[in-house]
């Protein structure tokens, strides 16, 4: 039986790399063991899930993700993914950390703590450094808040499945064609960073985040950046690009005909 009630505070989001984890724990000399189990053996901490979320896993691959646990098989991360399984009680991937739960909680909690440390230091050191490359659509690119600051407000139109997350550090992503299924939503913006306008194309093979990142960023060797911070190439672009024009003052980002980035 699950007990509904909140997520606890001190339970951890496992939200790093599962390797750099396991590495972190080795150095922390902490016990731990890779194995399968049942959902029926396992112990919730928090009842309440997101279905949504829980059939979302179930469609992608993070349903294979192992799940995170104390030594007496409380969960301490991965309770949609429980979710998903309880109704199959199959085996699901797991590691157990040799700890009761507060302590387990306590040194995962740290680990992730210091992996975003980390990684925010790294992405903030690329978004601050002075950028001198002599092509002229960067430097156009560069020159855009002296020259192109707006004082009329635009509105546009905008589609997507889920209901916006105000608190995405990355802003939310609108398509600018209507596909079925996804929700209209009328987006307002004062200050509206428009790529049509600088002659910034995108192809249908380009991940229009990337593909700005790449003209914003042209020192930087993205790739080996994302592989640092433990992150994907298109994880990674998203966030130097809204933490860059955010600073700039800019309240979105418009990819050509594509999609709007909104802040």
């Amino acid at each position: 039986m699950i007990e509904m009630r909140y997520r606890s505070k001190y339970l951890p989001q496992v939200s790093a790399p599962f390797l750099y984890v396991i590495d972190q724990l080795d150095d922390e000399n902490v016990n731990y063991k890779i194995l399968k189990i049942t959902p029926d053996k396992l112990k919730p901490t928090q009842g309440l899930v997101d279905l949504c979320k829980v059939s979302s896993i179930m469609k992608s691959g993070e349903i294979n993700q192992p799940i995170w646990l104390s030594k007496d098989n409380e969960i301490l991360d991965g309770h949609h993914r429980y979710a998903a399984f309880i109704n199959k009680n199959k085996p699901l991937r797991a590691i157990q950390i040799d700890l009761p739960l507060h302590q387990a909680a306590r040194i995962l909690n740290k680990i992730i703590d210091i992996f975003h440390y980390k990684r925010q230091r790294a992405l903030d050191e690329v978004i601050s450094q002075d950028v001198q490359d002599s092509d002229i659509l960067s430097q156009l690119f560069r020159e855009i808040p002296k020259n192109e600051k707006k004082t009329n407000s635009e509105i546009y139109i905008g589609y997507r499945e889920d209901e916006p997350k105000p608190n995405s550090k990355v802003g939310n992503f609108f398509s600018l064609n209507p596909n079925k299924g996804m929700k209209i939503f009328e987006i307002k913006f004062d200050n509206l960073l428009d790529t049509d306008r600088m002659d910034i194309t995108f192809t249908k093979d380009t991940i229009p985040t990337v593909g700005l990142a790449k003209i914003w960023f042209p020192n930087v060797n993205l790739n080996d950046l994302a592989t640092e911070v433990g992150t994907k190439l298109e994880n990674l672009c998203n966030m130097l690009v809204s933490e860059k024009a955010k600073k700039m003052g800019y309240d979105g980002i418009k990819y050509g005909s594509i999609m709007l980035q909104v802040f």
